[in-house]
């Protein structure tokens, strides 16, 4: 301990060299808790879209008149989850049904009635819907696929999981980050403890020293994250173009705020060691 503690400027060497370890830990920590925050992001938005493909099919009354067809599409938009309102004639659903059957049907054997298809944004509103239309006269039969539903909800509930998972991650990250910044400062105080005598004023000295060193690494980092991420983004589009990853700039908020709010905590909270918090007596 006496190599690290009391000597000054004689082991300088050696404490710089463990500070800039520190350093080099922020900058990869900075990038993980971006990894995390990307990842929540992300898995946000695949749960928004994958919710989005949920739907059902309503299908009409024979020789409904078209004020009531109006009617019910107006409702459908009225209500809390509907993302879109399809209407399919029967013509065009039979043609869609000899199409996927690869068969041909004279039209005037046409079974099918006109049909609404509703998408939704948000399946847990599917039965409160579904109650609605249970007494509607206009209403002949609500077709929905449960399988497909349930398909829906299990991914949903995978993609919360995995969000709560990154947010605790982030959060982990941002307590090791405080801590980093603590250790660095700690270094230069206890360095300097028999050379300064005053440890208030050693204190803010060592705190001083170590912002502008960890803001530069926090914006390494990110900088380096952004590289990262444009480059592993380019890989899955060009791998399957259909590959749902924000682009940088959507979540470019989010990682500015989380480097303004750990920079903003170093500044402006002051730090303790040894139950000296460095503030005037």
């Amino acid at each position: 301990m006496n190599k690290v503690f009391g000597l000054g400027k004689e082991n300088l060497k050696y404490v710089s060299r463990l500070k800039r370890r520190i350093f080099y830990c922020v900058i990869s920590l900075v990038i993980i808790l971006n990894i995390f925050i990307s990842a929540g992001l992300n898995l946000r938005k695949l749960s928004e879209v994958n919710e989005g493909k949920a739907f059902f099919v309503v299908d009409l009354q024979h020789n409904l008149e078209n004020s009531k067809k109006e009617a019910l599409e107006k409702m459908f938009w009225k209500m809390e989850g509907v993302r879109k309102v399809q209407y399919l004639s029967k013509e065009k659903s039979f043609q869609e049904l000899q199409q996927e059957l690869n068969i041909s049907i004279p039209m005037k054997d046409n079974p099918l009635t006109d049909s609404i298809v509703v998408y939704l944004s948000k399946t847990s509103n599917m039965e409160k819907i579904r109650e609605k239309l249970e007494d509607n006269e206009a209403v002949k039969e609500v077709f929905q696929d449960k399988g497909y539903l349930e398909h829906i909800q299990k991914n949903n509930g995978m993609y919360q999981t995995l969000t709560y998972v990154s947010s605790f991650g982030a959060i982990l990250i941002f307590g090791l980050l405080i801590f980093l910044f603590k250790a660095a400062s700690a270094l230069d105080f206890f360095n300097c403890i028999n050379a300064i005598r005053d440890d208030n004023y050693n204190l803010k000295r060592s705190k001083r020293r170590n912002l502008i060193p960890f803001t530069l690494s926090t914006l390494a980092g990110e900088l380096i994250f952004l590289n990262i991420y444009v480059y592993v983004r380019k890989i899955f589009i060009a791998y399957k173009s259909d590959f749902l990853l924000l682009a940088y700039w959507d979540t470019f908020l989010w990682h500015l705020l989380a480097l303004l709010i750990i920079n903003l905590v170093i500044w402006i909270l002051p730090i303790t060691i040894l139950g000296i918090d460095g503030e005037e007596e």
